[in-house]
């Protein structure tokens, strides 16, 4: 195939594009992300994933119902999604607490559904800290990074498939056409850091409206930038601890004393 033929099918690529992007979205701190499967499609799969996880018999015989750990669980996640609900009141929020020590593990799921382990309870010493920690993991739903993700799964789906019809392509066009795609994939490997930075920044706005101490979110991160290695759970692997991390944390609580609102624009953050 030569360049013009390339740049054709690249062209017919582009052209194809708006027809994946039917719309796109923006969260509560301004940024725009994609969103090629509607609120109520994610909600959807996150009720139907919460309710798999739920029906596996491990996991049902260790749901709390009561207890110490439940009740405080229990407690902060009441404050928290009473907050979180005057953003998303059409969500169906709904939550566990799940017995499991060697687990250092919460989510929150579209559409509302969350589950705490018993195991992060007490890397977070304080329940302003596990406070930090619910509401981090709400803004996640609130702000429909779920959403986010499966759209962008399903748009390198296809990207993949356009992929695979340049076979035989020669050494030169081969590399022209991984430079443009290089492009796209750079784009969706910052979304992970973005996501977490603006669940960060949410998660303090509902500390902070919840009444919790907003410093109970630095306390958590320092934590666990002393605590991050090679050792580290599955939860800490996804939500790296690092000292920009504490940093925008402390920026974002400065600002809020100073400017109130101005603190919840993704643009302040890094």
């Amino acid at each position: 195939m030569n360049l013009r033929s390339l740049a054709l099918v690249l062209a017919s690529l582009a052209a194809a594009l708006p027809l994946m992007l039917p719309s796109c979205r923006t969260t509560q701190t301004g940024r725009t992300v994609l969103a090629i499967i509607s609120e109520d499609e994610a909600n959807q799969m996150g009720s139907d994933a919460f309710r798999q996880m739920l029906a596996e018999p491990d996991t049902a015989r260790r749901i709390l119902k009561s207890g110490p750990a439940f009740q405080q669980v229990d407690r902060i996640t009441r404050r928290m999604v009473e907050v979180a609900r005057k953003d998303e009141p059409t969500f169906q929020w709904e939550w566990v607490v799940i017995d499991d020590p060697q687990t250092v593990n919460a989510f929150c799921l579209p559409g509302g559904k969350i589950a705490v382990y018993t195991g992060i309870i007490p890397v977070a010493k304080s329940d302003d800290e596990l406070a930090a920690v619910i509401g981090h993991e709400i803004a996640h739903a609130t702000n429909h990074h779920g959403q986010k993700r499966v759209s962008q799964a399903m748009l390198q789906g296809l990207v993949g498939e356009g992929v695979g019809a340049f076979a035989g392509f020669n050494p030169d066009e081969q590399e022209m056409l991984a430079g443009a795609l290089g492009m796209a994939a750079s784009t969706f490997d910052s979304y992970s850091r973005d996501d977490e930075t603006e669940s960060d920044i949410v998660g303090l706005r509902y500390l902070i409206e919840a009444g919790y101490d907003p410093n109970g979110a630095v306390r958590f991160w320092q934590s666990m930038v002393e605590l991050s290695g090679p050792s580290e759970s599955d939860w800490m692997s996804s939500h790296p601890a690092n000292e920009r991390r504490v940093g925008n944390l402390k920026k974002a609580i400065e600002i809020y004393r100073t400017s109130g609102a101005e603190a919840w624009k993704f643009e302040h953050y890094n």
